[in-house]
């Protein structure tokens, strides 16, 4: 889920429309703790399974690293999806 914001909105000469984050103050309600709460949580798994992380472990890190995480790469390939359907 994201929260959008118009700030702006340009003429343009290009005849595709392209929506795209160009900046961010980060997720709603979320700390420096939550960020750092994740990795540690991370961090303790790695060393009960002896480095032995299954893909399922690292894909639930990074959906739940995302949830207090901004990065803006992965929401513009998320609206570039959608701008393209």
């Amino acid at each position: 889920m994201h929260d959008i914001r118009i700030e702006k909105i340009q003429e343009s000469s290009l005849t595709d429309n392209h929506i795209i984050c160009q900046s961010g103050n980060g997720m709603p309600g979320a700390s420096k703790y939550d960020t750092a709460n994740i990795e540690l949580k991370m961090l303790k798994k790695i060393v009960s399974k002896k480095g032995k992380l299954t893909v399922k472990d690292i894909i639930d890190f990074q959906e739940e690293y995302y949830q207090v995480k901004f990065n803006k790469k992965r929401i513009n390939a998320s609206l570039s999806a959608i701008s393209s359907e």
